[in-house]
């Protein structure tokens, strides 16, 4: 029987799923101290933290605990840029406060079934919206230093893995 785990948690308003890269810029101080927590001493990898979408202080029950990857720019104000993958999907069974200067949660790992074929019309419709969504996504993400995939339209459909099988 699973009893879970205790993750450090990132309330954020966006999903994220398994696989999926995820750029981020680190300002508050209590989430820069999660990131220094969450860095494995001496190894140069980072325990994982759960990031779960967040809505008027509503934090969902169900959420992807993310790694980082790699440091990608620090700014002279102490705030810095990463990049995470999500790595696996979970369920909050407990919200702990005032721990530390995040959030903490105790958390049970969701297993993933295995999907079977997908529908090509299905495969061609993500990748419309998927473009369109890449589009929108670049006019942000270039004001952050980050490129978009539009050279290279398969990285972005690998992290949503729809590529072509």
């Amino acid at each position: 029987m699973d009893h879970g785990q205790i993750l450090p948690l990132f309330p954020l308003g966006i999903v994220v799923f398994p696989d999926q890269a995820l750029p981020l810029h680190i300002f508050e101080d209590r989430y820069k101290e999660m990131i220094a927590d969450c860095c494995a001493e001496g190894e140069g990898e980072y325990e994982p933290f759960g990031l779960s979408f967040e809505h008027e202080g509503n934090v969902a029950p169900v959420g992807c605990a993310v790694q980082v990857m790699k440091v990608t720019r620090q700014y002279s104000n102490g705030t810095f840029d990463i990049v995470c993958r999500a790595v696996w999907r979970y369920r909050t069974l407990e919200v702990r406060e005032h721990e530390r200067s995040y959030l903490m949660a105790h958390v049970e790992r969701l297993d993933d079934e295995e999907v079977g074929p997908v529908d090509p019309s299905i495969r061609l419709l993500v990748r419309e919206r998927l473009g369109q969504l890449t589009d929108l996504a670049a006019q942000d993400m270039g004001s952050l230093g980050y490129g978009s995939h539009d050279d290279d339209p398969e990285q972005s459909l690998d992290a949503l893995d729809v590529g072509d099988a």
